[in-house]
């Protein structure tokens, strides 16, 4: 028996470098495009079982510019031309709290999302949309 709804979910990280590269990034950016792809190809082959009905969604979080880790604030102080650089790349013009990208994750592995797989969820606050 197929399951109505996935029974488990798995969330990976990527990054907003993984949707729409960056100059200077080579090896992050192939990276986390490469994150990207494996989260597609988990995704079709998780999907559904039909021989025990057991399926795993699988996606993945691309964040934008988020406060904290590399985005302390003493290093964000530090080098005030790159900040305002990274505010200037999204839309939004500013850095995500760290808060706002759980929400994202934790959207993907709620039964809300019961029907989403394979996708790479931007939370970037609008980077993929175009430099600004």
């Amino acid at each position: 028996m197929i399951s109505q709804y996935p029974d488990g979910a798995i969330v990976n990280v990527s990054s907003c470098a993984g949707v729409m590269p960056m100059a200077n990034q080579a090896a992050y950016v192939a990276s986390k495009t490469a994150l990207n792809a494996l989260t597609q190809v988990a995704a079709m082959e998780n999907a559904c079982d039909s021989d025990s009905g057991f399926a795993v969604r699988v996606n993945a979080v691309a964040p934008g510019p988020t406060l904290g880790g590399m985005n302390s604030p003493e290093r964000l102080a530090a080098h005030p031309e790159n900040t305002q650089r990274k505010r200037d790349v999204t839309a939004m013009k500013r850095f995500a709290q760290p808060e706002e990208i759980a929400d994202a994750i934790m959207f993907l592995l709620s039964k809300r999302s019961s029907y989403i797989t394979g996708t790479v969820l931007s939370a970037d606050g609008g980077y993929h949309i175009g430099k600004f």
